[in-house]
């Protein structure tokens, strides 16, 4: 059971000072977002050891998804970034490239969306993974203006390797590709 811990952290997936606890993992202790249970650090995460192959991400702002998609390549985190409108982009094109056999290293959805939302579009996405039987499940980060409550916590339990990023708590959109950068390097390097 975790230990509670009275010191507030900031947490880049939530975008405020939140309460924490305290998990003994391989000898160490490890603290976490009471709200969203991300790993938190005290530092900026270093970049993924590896630059991924293909990045497919679904937001229906365009400042955001090109924002975001610049934030990708520069960092290095994604060589091919395919942007997506919609869900229904997002769903099209992780099934061509899953069907040709070339690697889908990451999603982003945007939970609300018009056609197809991110919701809609991941549990889509997890069946036509167990469909034409891929060997790992894509990780999946999560953008939306809510809060990380149990239901959305239960959510993305149900879609692990996950994770998400409250875009609601950021001033700007230079401020969320940040947070959002720090939230994907934890992700990967669980998977």
């Amino acid at each position: 059971m975790p230990a509670n811990s009275s010191k507030k952290t900031y947490c880049p997936s939530c975008g405020v000072e939140v309460d924490t606890y305290v998990i003994l993992e391989s000898g160490s202790e490890v603290t976490h977002c009471a709200s969203c249970g991300l790993t938190l650090t005290e530092h900026l995460e270093p970049p993924p050891a590896k630059t991924l192959d293909c990045i497919i991400y679904a937001e229906d702002s365009d400042l955001l998804r090109n924002l975001i998609t610049r934030l990708l390549i520069d960092k290095k985190i994604g060589r091919e970034v395919i942007p997506c409108k919609n869900g229904a982009e997002f769903i099209s094109n992780a099934t061509r490239r899953m069907r040709e056999k070339q690697p889908v290293n990451l999603g982003i959805l945007d939970v609300e969306m018009p056609i197809i939302n991110g919701i809609q579009a991941a549990v889509s996405l997890r069946e036509i993974e167990k469909g034409l039987s891929a060997k790992k499940k894509i990780p999946l980060l999560f953008f939306t203006v809510r809060k990380c409550d149990d239901e959305f916590k239960k959510f993305l339990k149900s879609f692990e390797p996950s994770s998400y990023v409250n875009k609601g708590a950021s001033d700007s959109p230079e401020e969320l590709a940040n947070r959002a950068y720090r939230v994907i390097s934890r992700l990967l390097s669980s998977v």
